[in-house]
């Protein structure tokens, strides 16, 4: 494999990453071992990568857990020497072990494998709440053929990813669960394993992310690799392999992992690649299809060929997923692709007329962080609502591993990057599923748009018509006339860790006008418990017609939001 990173075909294929990867950064563990040609590179180091990760959130009286994962080892093996963690937090400071942390026995370890790791576990004091610092550090020597660094000792902090601030990992010790109601149930529906691995990343094993769910609070998770990375051989990214060992070894992962915990479920997924309706590159969310989909348009493998069409349009992904019963969303619809990533790779963003499709259940427009592309995503939406179209949305992190906060690639060969503000599970998913939770229900769920949007609190409401019939987050009411009263009753919940609640908007969705407008507006910051409040409100629908709730909750100067679907009302006649 070491003869792809200097190849001729490896150079024009960098290139190509280069290109994409300014149309759009990936939310990942960054690759800093691909090199432009003749190793050339700013970012690349004669050592593997070293990265640390722990959950952003635990409850109290949880142990946090914590992952060592170095990658490419196998052209730089070391010995590892020495694992030490320092914790502190208000008022405490607690320094850990090796053997405090890891319950089997490391050290000293000659690691020369392609992708190692190694989980652990902190115990932090008894009752203690609030944020705390995670500082980690290894000690390690080089085994390579070098002799200036040869078996020299080297301590590295958190990373040792080139100009990254190797902070120490920040988690917090929440005194509740994540706020929620009986049914409701949080995921992440868009999250990358340890099979995306290219050019420019790598990530975390769904093992990984089974403990670290549980830690968050998480109940479900979608693993979406990238299609062009799930038909790679196992030790080569750029080429294909009609076998689909990664597709098939992933399937046994979720499968294990599944029998392994009753109070969690991950759904096997995939990020398709596909073609829009001006045969563009776009991604497509696909749930619930046990045939893998193939799509690596844009995946730059085709060297010297210049074939970066789609291999299936859009139509054809939503078709096939519709004989398995499956469910589609559109992932990152408004994408921001630059020039390069449109001219090179062929890349485009989601169209209006694509997200209208038969099959295409909705828009994840909460990929990450909130930002341009989620305002434009959020106004789709509502435009896409009010024409008529039954689109529901749902969140996700999009991460590629990351549990505490985003190390990426920024400009390749050049740059990495990093954002403390999203991890896997910032924003989330949390659906309504009834008393138990499996797949076939998150699946329902999905696609009955029975789904709250949040980085905080929540959000959830009804609508109960005149004669008693109730209607509930992604259904419809029906009455017998437009003039017929209706009532809307609102549960709204925060924590101590996302800040007393301060402000919910109802929305009304006029279908003839084709107008949203407020329907309701309540501060919050006046009700006598600001970290839960019912309400109940009485309107008539006028014309057919859609309700949503918007809720806001604040702390520190940072405000979180929830964003419930619809409940349509509509007239019998």
């Amino acid at each position: 494999m070491l003869s792809i990173f200097f190849s001729e075909k490896s150079w024009f294929i960098s290139s190509i990453i280069l290109f994409s990867v300014l149309s759009r950064k990936a939310l990942s563990y960054p690759e800093i071992h691909f090199v432009l040609a003749k190793g050339l590179s700013f970012i690349t180091r004669r050592q593997p990568e070293i990265v640390f990760d722990a959950p952003w959130r635990v409850e109290q009286g949880e142990p946090i857990p914590i992952v060592c994962i170095i990658n490419d080892a196998h052209h730089y093996p070391i010995e590892l020497l020495n694992i030490n963690v320092q914790v502190f937090g208000d008022g405490f400071q607690q320094d850990y072990s090796l053997s405090d942390i890891f319950t089997e026995h490391l050290y000293p370890r000659h690691i020369k494998d392609v992708y190692w790791y190694a989980l652990g576990y902190i115990q932090p004091p008894e009752g203690f709440v609030g944020p705390i610092s995670i500082n980690p550090q290894i000690e390690f020597t080089l085994k390579g053929k070098r002799p200036l660094t040869r078996n020299r000792t080297r301590i590295i902090y958190t990373d040792n990813l080139p100009g990254l601030s190797h902070a120490p990992l920040r988690t917090y010790i929440a005194r509740e669960p994540l706020p929620t109601f009986d049914g409701w149930y949080y995921g992440d529906a868009h999250w990358h394993s340890d099979k995306t691995r290219d050019q420019i990343e790598f990530a975390a094993p769904v093992e990984i992310a089974a403990v670290f769910s549980k830690s968050i609070g998480i109940r479900w998770l979608a693993v979406t690799d990238h299609s062009y990375d799930l038909d790679s051989p196992l030790d080569d990214y750029l080429s294909i392999d009609p076998d689909l060992p990664k597709w098939r070894m992933l399937g046994m992962e979720i499968k294990a992992v599944n029998a392994t915990y009753d109070d969690l479920v991950v759904l096997r997924g995939e990020e398709v690649s596909c073609g829009n309706a001006k045969g563009q590159n776009v991604h497509l969310l696909v749930y619930g299809v046990p045939e893998f989909i193939p799509g690596r348009g844009d995946a730059g493998k085709t060297g010297f060929e210049f074939k970066f069409e789609p291999d299936l349009s859009l139509q054809d992904v939503l078709e096939r997923v519709q004989e398995y019963n499956g469910v589609t969303y559109a992932a990152h619809p408004n994408a921001d692709n630059s020039f390069l990533g449109k001219l090179i790779l062929n890349r485009g963003t989601w169209l209006d007329a694509d997200c209208e499709l038969e099959g295409c259940y909705g828009l994840q427009f909460w990929n990450g962080c909130t930002g341009k592309r989620f305002i434009e995503g959020y106004k789709r939406w509502v435009r896409l609502l009010l024409e008529g179209y039954r689109r529901y949305t749902i969140a996700g992190s999009d991460a590629h591993g990351d549990f505490n906060r985003i190390r990426q690639m920024k400009f390749p060969f050049v740059k990495l990057g990093e954002y403390m503000g999203s991890a896997f599970g910032k924003p989330r998913t949390c659906l309504y599923c009834g008393e138990t939770l499996n797949e076939s229900r998150i699946l329902d769920a999905l696609r009955h748009g029975r789904a709250v949007l949040t980085d905080g609190p929540l959000a959830i409401f009804t609508i109960q018509n005149a004669h008693g019939h109730t209607a509930n987050i992604g259904e419809t009411l029906s009455v017998g006339e437009p003039q017929e009263s209706v009532t809307l009753k609102f549960q709204i919940k925060s924590t101590e860790e996302f800040g007393p609640l301060s402000k919910a908007v109802l929305y009304r969705g006029d279908l003839s006008r084709k107008i949203e407008t407020i329907e309701l507006e309540l501060d919050l910051n006046t009700i006598p418990n600001r970290y839960e409040h019912q309400y109940q409100h009485s309107t008539t629908a006028h014309t057919n017609c859609y309700f949503r709730l918007d809720a806001k909750s604040q702390k520190d100067g940072y405000e979180y939001r929830c964003i419930t679907n619809p409940i349509w009302v509509m007239s019998g006649n």
